[in-house]
């Protein structure tokens, strides 16, 4: 059940979290994870200077929806609340086998920390997914208390890099981009349906009725 359910997020192979002591004050807290193939989404487009190919920022996409259901079904986040905002570092994405991992997360949860940073989790996995598509950043980590200011005046949809996208695909972004709460999340859900269905979203578009080919994982 695990392999199905949690297969972009490392497998904990050993754990201290606990810090050290007086009588053992050289003690840190240390996490031991599986190892992590591919390399950095930000590295990559960095290297070569340009978005992924549509199909494979598709296969991306679908990937870290999936994460982001995983991670709100057990009543996690993705975002700490007072963390910096989050870019694509610690987000590994293995080119031959097409396969995401996320090797950071908010590990302390809640149904009330859910409810609070869910849409603000769903809202910053789609900006990274803009930025996969069209190779433009919508926010910088410099524009403390202006995070999402490029999202919230619309200006992403005018660029030509968003133009080039198939119809399919700037239908989604206008949804997940959209300024209106109630229009980018679903008016009257729960935070995890509204993520079930940002995935689903993404599943329509990555099926053989859609823009490109679902790749199984």
């Amino acid at each position: 059940e695990r392999a199905q359910t949690w297969h972009h997020i490392p497998r904990f192979i050993e754990s201290n979290l606990q810090r050290g002591t007086p009588a053992n004050p050289l003690r840190s807290p240390f996490i031991v994870m599986e190892l992590v193939e591919g390399q950095e989404v930000g590295e990559l487009l960095a290297e070569q200077g340009a978005p992924f190919p549509e199909v494979e920022a598709l296969t991306l996409a679908r990937q870290l929806a999936e994460m982001l259901e995983t991670l709100h079904r057990a009543s996690l986040t993705w975002k700490d609340v007072k963390g910096p905002p989050l870019q694509w570092n610690r987000i590994f994405w293995d080119r031959q086998s097409q396969h995401l991992m996320v090797i950071d997360w908010n590990v302390v949860g809640g149904p009330e920390t859910l409810e609070s940073q869910a849409p603000a989790d769903r809202l910053t996995a789609a900006e990274l997914m803009y930025e996969a598509f069209t190779g433009i950043r919508l926010y910088r980590p410099e524009m403390i208390g202006q995070i999402h200011l490029q999202t919230a005046n619309q200006n992403f949809h005018l660029v030509p890099q968003f133009q080039r996208l198939s119809e399919p695909v700037k239908s989604f972004f206008r949804t997940a981009l959209h300024q209106d709460l109630s229009q980018r999340h679903g008016y009257g859900r729960t935070q995890l349906d509204a993520t079930r269905a940002f995935r689903e979203a993404l599943d329509q578009l990555t099926t053989p009725s859609g823009v490109g080919k679902r790749i199984p994982t």
